[in-house]
């Protein structure tokens, strides 16, 4: 389904406004160049989706990041994981 998401619905250029109407608000709006582990992160800002993880342990998690551009503006969506 992520993928789906991705592929066909998260479309570059849409508003974060847009985005959060498709798919709701963020658990996370990270800034910077990494996400805190060994994922890097482009443009402005991202949004983090929590997707889930195998065990109960948060180290093996999976997120569909939206990256924004300065105008708020989605750059490209992906999934990442720790």
């Amino acid at each position: 389904m992520a993928d789906d998401l991705i592929r066909r619905h998260l479309q570059k250029g849409m508003t974060s406004d847009e985005v959060v109407k498709l798919i709701g608000r963020p658990e996370t709006t990270l800034k910077g160049e990494t996400d805190g582990g060994a994922n890097r992160l482009v443009g402005n800002h991202t949004y983090s989706y929590w997707i889930g993880s195998w065990t109960f342990a948060a180290w093996d998690s999976t997120f569909v990041y939206v990256y924004f551009d300065d105008n708020e503006r989605v750059i490209s969506a992906e999934m990442q994981g720790f």
